[in-house]
Formats: C-alpha cells, structure tokens, sequence
C-alpha cells in the first residue's frame, strides 16, 4: 500500500540479515544507521528510497530497487555491493546517486546500477572499482575525489554524456570494460594526477559524440571510435600508445 517505511538505529547499526526483505510497497524508506547499515533486499513499488550510514559503511547483499522515483546511497567512509546479486536499479525516471563521503565505493563482479533513463551520480572520497553502470537517455557521472577509478564491465549510456574522473588513475581494467555512450553524448575521461589505461579489447565509443581523453602522466589505448565528431587524446606530462585503432569521420583527431 502507500505506507512509508523509516527505520533509523541512531547511534548504532541496522543490519539486515540474509533474505530479510524491506517493501514499502508504493510509499518510501528511509533507512538511517548513526554508524554502519548492511543491507539484503530492498524494495519500493513507485517511491524513494533514502539510505544513510552517518558515521560508517553501507553494504549491501542484495537488491535495491524501485521504478519511476530516486535511489540515494550515502555512507560516511565506504559503500560496496558485495556480490552479483547486489543490483541497485531505478527503472523509469528515477535518479540513482551513491556517496562514499571519505571512502571507497566498491561494486563485486555481476553487480548492476541502473538508473533507468534518468541520471547516475557515483562520488568517492577516495577510490572506485566499479562492474556494470548503465542508464538510456541520461548522464553517468563518475568521481574518485583522491584517489582512482577502476572499471571491470561496462559504463554504458545513449544520447547522453559520460563523464569520468579520477584525482589520481583511470583503468578499464579488461575487454569487457567498455565505455559507451550511442547516439549524441559525448565522453570525457580525466586521469588527472594519474595514468588512463585501456585493456586489450576495451572500446571507447562516443556514439557521434566527442571524446576527450586526458591525463596527468600516461595514456595507454586501445580501441577508441566515434561516428562523426572529434577525438582529442592528451597525455599531460608523458606518452600516448596506442595499441588498436582511434577512428571517427568527418571530424578532427588530435593526440
């Protein structure tokens, strides 16, 4: 029904234990721990989901879900999905914005965020290593504050932007670590103080958008392509090498 669902441990944890389930049905939830949550399944119909650990971690086990409204996750040091089945998905119009304030935002092999076709905003303090981030429609915006940003599996959009930053490096860090955006977004890739590393494999497709891809030491490519926009490939304060091809039409490369 449309009854919300708040659970607040004030000064201490909320633990949710293995195949324990919390439904707001269509209202919210609000779930608020003054030091750590871990969490298994979590779902709304059609509503918001907030979740907040003030002075610690969040993990979470299992799903987190609703449609047509927004996820926010925010832990005080680190938040992690600790296996495959640790999606967080807001089908429709909703945003999803996860916060590891002065930690660590860890995704384990198999697990998805998916923003529907509305906006994904993930912010570390620190570092990132994320799996599968997708969304249609809208823009990823991905942000390790101090440190660096690691993909295994796809970071994937349409005719919306993709913009990835990291203080120190940047590794898609195998074949299947794609970053794609089809149609009109464009895709920037900052290593600001770092290296940007692309596998053997890995693609960097901006659809028929810009790519824009900088670091602070050195770039290492792989396959890098738009339709018909520009590519621009800036190694700050050392080499580029490329080791597959960097292809557009009908617009300027520049390394």
């Amino acid at each position: 029904g449309s009854g919300d669902v708040t659970i607040t441990a004030t000064a201490g944890d909320l633990y949710q234990e293995n195949d324990s389930t919390i439904d707001g049905g269509i209202g919210k939830i609000t779930l608020t721990a003054g030091k750590k949550v871990t969490l298994d399944q979590v779902q709304t119909t059609t509503s918001a989901i907030a979740i907040t650990a003030q002075g610690g971690d969040v993990v979470a086990n299992d799903f987190i879900k609703t449609s047509d409204a927004t996820i926010e996750i925010t832990g005080d040091n680190d938040v992690s999905f600790s296996n495959g089945l640790s999606d967080v998905t807001s089908s429709g119009t909703g945003a999803v914005t996860i916060i590891a304030t002065k930690g660590d935002i860890t995704q384990a092999d198999g697990s998805t965020i998916d923003g529907g076709s509305d906006k994904v905003t993930l912010t570390a303090g620190d570092s990132q290593t994320l799996d599968q981030v997708k969304t249609t429609g809208a823009d990823i915006a991905i942000t390790a504050q101090n440190g660096s940003i690691t993909a295994k599996d796809f970071i994937t959009t349409s005719n919306a932007n993709i913009g990835i930053t990291a203080a120190q490096n940047v590794t898609l860090f195998n074949g299947e670590a794609d970053v794609t955006s089809t149609g009109s977004g464009d895709v920037s890739i900052t290593a600001t103080a770092g290296d940007l590393y692309q596998e053997d494999e890995s693609t960097i497709d901006g659809g028929t958008g810009k790519v824009t891809l900088t670091a602070g030491n050195k770039v290492t490519l792989d396959q890098v392509q738009t339709t018909t926009s520009a590519i621009q490939i800036t190694a700050q304060s050392s080499d580029v090498v490329a080791n597959d091809f960097i292809k557009t039409s009908d617009a300027t490369i520049e390394i």
